[in-house]
């Protein structure tokens, strides 16, 4: 994730919102308008700012490791285990809530 996806993350998850009765959900009206129109964000814009400061926090490159896989590669040892590969996806995906389980 580049740092602009980063801050428009950041910046749509930490706008002030007035929490809502339901949970895991923020709202605030419209501008310039009373009783009007209102904007409701569900918990996923909570998500996304986790994960964008988990992503902030990370380095961009593991050095190591890319010289390691590369050894590996050129070596022809590097090999990969297409149902470990599925397992991770699909974990990956329901941490999203992409997949339901």
């Amino acid at each position: 994730m580049n740092k602009i996806q980063q801050h428009s993350l950041q910046y749509l998850a930490t706008r002030p919102l007035s929490k809502e009765s339901t949970p895991g959900a923020a709202s605030a009206p419209a501008q310039g308008r009373e009783g009007g129109d209102r904007l409701s964000l569900s918990n996923q814009a909570d998500r996304l700012a986790a994960l964008s400061q988990i992503a902030a926090n990370s380095p961009d490159i593991d050095a190591g490791r890319v010289e390691s896989l590369r050894q590996a590669i050129a070596n022809g040892e590097y090999t990969v285990d297409p149902d470990a590969l599925a397992s991770r996806m699909l974990g990956n995906a329901r941490e999203l809530d992409i997949v339901k389980s």
